[in-house]
């Protein structure tokens, strides 16, 4: 997932994937800035399983550090004393904590961006219905692609949700069908994404788009991206898969201890 300078180029394994480049997500490494994507290619690796390609900046522990070519990385601060390391140690830290805030604070506010879709899987509600949340319920928003590699154990946790989870919690998928820029036209578009929703028990509604637009206007160009919404608009932002997988498991766990 490409957020913006701390994390330029990751794609983690806790983790996230850029849109449209799709052998690099499905490696779960991407780019620093948009290449062809037969030039992507994962390079250096921390210390969870992530991988990321030359060129990308990791704030952690207090340092910006920079994947290079050897591969290993370099502390990205002249007169820095992190020392160069082969593994980025990221123990305990959340890379994408800069870029999740920065996230939040641009969906601010009560008025939430439209949601337009070529079709709406498992439901008969228009996309704008998809958004309406009633006082005191709660809506998980989750971005993904078919080409991400993080994004397929976050749905199969989603679409695990017990049936007893609380009533006043929704879920709805965004998927982004194709990369227009890349991917040629076609009805396979859709059936990839049937077959991957059938393969990971997605039974929740799921709009399907193709426009690069919509992800801008969500500021989702990375994925997974998943957002926590009330009826006062966005409150929480989780970036990528393992993020992701946490702010599900404190949501249900905090909706159904009220219940």
């Amino acid at each position: 997932m490409i957020f913006n300078s701390t994390a330029v180029g990751v794609c983690l394994a806790l983790g996230a994937c850029l849109l449209g480049a799709s052998p690099a997500c499905a490696g779960q490494a991407s780019q620093p800035k948009r290449k062809a994507a037969s030039q992507a290619r994962a390079a250096c690796q921390d210390s969870e399983g992530g991988l990321y390609s030359e060129g990308a900046i990791v704030k952690v522990h207090g340092q910006q550090m920079q994947c290079v070519v050897g591969p290993h990385w370099e502390p990205l601060e002249p007169g820095s004393s992190a020392p160069k390391a082969s593994e980025l140690d990221v123990t305990g830290e959340n890379v994408l904590a800069e870029e999740e805030a920065a996230i939040l604070k641009a969906l601010g506010g009560p008025s939430l961006p439209a949601l337009h879709c070529d079709r709406v899987l498992n439901s008969e509600l228009q996309p704008a219905q998809l958004l309406q949340v009633p006082p005191g319920h709660k809506l998980l928003l989750v971005f993904w692609s078919p080409t991400c590699g993080p994004c397929k154990p976050l749905l199969a946790k989603l679409a695990g949700l017990p049936k007893s989870k609380p009533n006043n919690l929704a879920v709805v998928g965004v998927v982004q069908a194709a990369d227009p820029e890349f991917d040629p036209p076609g009805e396979w578009r859709l059936q990839r994404v049937k077959e991957l929703m059938a393969q990971y028990k997605v039974g929740f509604p799921t709009c399907v788009h193709a426009s690069k637009e919509l992800a801008r206007r969500w500021q989702a160009t990375g994925v997974p991206l998943t957002l926590l919404i009330t009826e006062k608009g966005v409150e929480r932002v989780a970036g990528g898969g393992k993020n992701g997988q946490q702010l599900v498991e404190e949501v249900v766990g905090r909706a159904g201890g009220s219940h």
